[in-house]
């Protein structure tokens, strides 16, 4: 009989964070209303079988809390964020093709592979041709080069059809943002047919990124004006000239004034100052300015001391 009191009493007690934790309103009724019977249970006038009843009662509204409130709050491993990795083969022999990326994601461009601009030319990669072949392809057929400034065969990106063309040198590339990117030889629409080879191009997020509740300014920070500590305020003081932070802080972003020794005080030794945080929280880069006028200087950043 003690053992039977326990358990009912044990399914209560595990009901009860559900209730606290959980808004669900007809699941909190129904567990209240059992939780009103519990006296007359623990009674000799029950029975085996109306005992047993309640405390199954009690225990499939425990399972379906538990499983509204997996649905509502998925677990993350560490609240981590990521994506499987999202690739594409770009062909020597067409213009500009697409990548996809998710807007919110930032990460790394690995580029493997090898092409070229004629099948009898050795295959290169996203740096494209050097040394000889490129002067002597740049002096007979620079009217063919997509983008004349740069290399034959270099691999070109731009964001979206209205984006800027640059050009990506390494086989690894950091990217601060996703969206449409498109990729693209360097050779002109007429001369794409006697090309060879391809480049694949995989999207890798950060998996290391965090999310935004999980990031702040708070901590050591090593900066081109010497160690910097701020608070979670966005307050704190750095070595040159033994200066002060006074500012507040929006989701990345903190704003605030600088101040230095010896008058702490404008226009010479104060102004204000605006920090900007990395998405993985590691690092800032930053404008400031003497007074509360004027055109703010860039050049000052951080890197967090771990």
């Amino acid at each position: 009989m003690k053992i039977l009191h326990y358990f009912i009493l044990l399914a209560v007690f595990l009901t009860l964070p559900a209730i606290a934790a959980e808004s669900y309103d007809d699941l909190n009724k129904q567990l209240l209303q059992l939780e009103k019977q519990l006296p007359r249970m623990l009674t000799e006038q029950t029975s085996l079988e109306q005992r047993q009843a309640y405390v199954e009662k009690i225990l499939k509204i425990r399972e379906k809390t538990f499983a509204l409130s997996i649905k509502q709050k998925p677990t993350t491993q560490e609240n981590v964020v990521s994506v499987e990795p999202i690739c594409s083969t770009i062909s020597s022999q067409k213009g500009w093709q697409k990548l996809s990326i998710p807007t919110e994601y930032s990460g790394v461009l690995i580029i493997e592979g090898g092409w070229n601009v004629h099948r009898s030319h050795p295959l290169a990669g996203p740096e494209g041709y050097k040394g000889a072949l490129e002067e002597r392809m740049h002096r007979q057929y620079s009217q063919h080069k997509y983008v004349k400034t740069l290399p034959f065969a270099a691999l070109l990106i731009r964001q979206g059809a209205s984006g800027s063309v640059k050009w990506i040198k390494e086989k690894h590339v950091a990217i601060s943002r996703g969206g449409e990117l498109q990729f693209r030889i360097n050779d002109n629409e007429d001369a794409l047919t006697d090309n060879k080879g391809s480049l694949t191009i995989c999207f890798n997020d950060n998996t290391s990124k965090k999310n935004m509740s999980e990031v702040s300014f708070t901590g050591r920070w090593k900066t081109n004006w010497g160690i910097m500590t701020l608070n979670n305020n966005g307050s704190g003081n750095y070595t040159h000239d033994k200066g002060k932070i006074t500012g507040s802080v929006n989701g990345r972003t903190l704003k605030g004034t600088w101040s230095e020794a010896p008058s702490y005080s404008p226009p010479n030794d104060a102004g204000d100052v605006e920090f900007t945080l990395s998405e993985d929280g590691d690092s800032f880069s930053g404008k400031w300015r003497y007074g509360a006028k004027g055109k703010f200087k860039s050049g000052w950043h951080g890197s967090r001391v771990k």
